[in-house]
């Protein structure tokens, strides 16, 4: 069983922080001194460690309950010279809770802090994750978002060296990138630049204005030309093997491994992006984009096919074993969401009851397709309502073998095959 420490830090009454609180404390500045009568901020121990990163996360970040993990491990390989603190503004009980209900999820070995007011309110914290480095004199050195603790980042302040770090600022929300006293006698135009960091365009956009335009912020060129392939959801590129790039230096339109410096490399190699095209010319906007995508980028694209081994969803038995009895419909047929504010499956069992089964294929091929890295492809030729009961391992600790098994109850098989598949090809030239 998993110790976790979870502390409750409560709010001190009576202590002016206010004009403190109302501006935020920033890099350079120094975590007030707190009365020795607040326990907990001793067992935090900002003296006690050459680096504290206090990550501020929530119930309802699925990313951050996904750095759980990472969070674990890098504790782990650093040893006492760094101090990992968790922090979120729900009560240690609802915190408790949560991880009770959600086994799936890996809990944390670090310090944790829950049911925090003052250190949110110290550091105005909006938007997570949201991280805080602070030394050995409580000085806070960097605040950053929750990418930036990595270990070769970490191991570089550990040398003593400045870390090239970009400091997380407020997110800017606009609606364009044109100046707005003109938007309304625009017919047709598009602006293409280097990403603005942490700026997202296309808020306030009238419900009119949508269906002409096309809004992207800090998009890799692999993921543009993947967009505007994908003409709002008619295909879909999403996984490796669906996008072909031949060119000298991959990093250089795509999102590099980790290891890489990820915050320079958005600074040099993402964009922002915004098309209007004119009344009546709704359907040709993505045409419109791949052009402009074409002018800029030194990319030939097109769409090919290529064989690849692949999982096909066959029958094995003559007999219908998915229809459904009737009823009220029902749909549990999934994974349980890392996101902690999700309705909690209690049940053993998920459930698709007098659904169609287009739901029963779609479920089985991000099975197979997210957690296989393989096509899928459905030759079973059904139709109609259907009923189906899995096991929740089946879903939340996902093998092929329970797979196959759950399946052969339903005369049904995964069986790999040489298929034809669509990719999308981007070539340099």
């Amino acid at each position: 069983m998993i110790t976790k420490k979870i502390i409750l830090f409560f709010s001190l009454v009576g202590i002016s922080f206010g004009l403190l609180q109302a501006q935020g404390l920033h890099k350079g500045e120094r975590i007030p001194k707190l009365p020795d009568k607040n326990s907990t901020y001793g067992d935090v121990g900002f003296d006690r460690y050459k680096l504290t990163i206090l990550d501020f996360w929530s119930h309802s970040c699925s990313a951050c309950i996904a750095s759980f993990p990472k969070l674990n491990q890098l504790q782990e390989v650093l040893g006492d010279s760094v101090h990992i603190v968790l922090v979120n503004d729900e009560s240690a009980d609802s915190t408790a809770r949560m991880f009770a209900l959600r086994p799936w999820i890996e809990q944390p070995k670090v310090q944790m802090i829950s049911g925090d007011t003052l250190l949110h309110n110290l550091f105005n914290v909006v938007g997570k994750p949201f991280a805080v480095w602070i030394d050995n004199t409580s000085t806070v050195r960097y605040i950053t978002d929750g990418a930036a603790i990595q270990l070769e980042y970490i191991r570089e302040y550990l040398s003593n060296n400045e870390v090239d770090l970009l400091e997380r600022k407020p997110i800017t929300y606009v609606s364009g990138l044109f100046n707005p006293v003109y938007e309304d006698n625009l017919l047709s135009y598009s602006y293409l630049a280097k990403s603005q960091y942490r700026l997202k365009i296309g808020s306030g956009k009238r419900p009119a204005a949508r269906e002409r335009d096309i809004t992207l912020s800090g998009y890799a060129i692999q993921d543009m030309f993947r967009y505007a392939y994908e003409e709002g959801g008619k295909k879909t590129f999403a996984h490796p093997w669906q996008i072909k790039l031949q060119c000298i230096d991959p990093n250089v339109y795509r999102k590099p491994v980790d290891g890489y410096n990820l915050q320079q490399w958005r600074l040099g190699h993402t964009y922002d992006y915004d098309l209007r095209v004119p009344i009546g010319k709704e359907t040709e906007k993505y045409q419109l984009m791949r052009e402009d995508l074409h002018r800029y980028f030194p990319l030939n694209s097109y769409l090919d096919t290529d064989s690849m081994t692949s999982y096909v969803l066959i029958k094995i038995k003559g007999k219908d074993l998915l229809k459904t009895r009737g009823g009220q419909s029902m749909n549990t047929f999934r994974k349980s969401s890392l996101s902690a504010q999700e309705a909690v499956l209690e049940d053993d069992k998920r459930v698709l009851r007098n659904e169609s089964y287009e739901k029963f294929s779609d479920a089985i091929g991000r099975l197979v397709e997210y957690d296989l890295q393989t096509p899928f492809f459905d030759l079973t030729g059904y139709k109609g309502h259907v009923d189906v009961e899995f096991d929740r391992l089946t879903f939340d600790f996902f093998t092929l073998e329970s797979l196959q098994e759950e399946l052969r109850r339903y005369g049904l098989r995964l069986e790999e095959r040489t298929m034809s598949v669509e990719i999308l090809r981007l070539e340099e030239y």
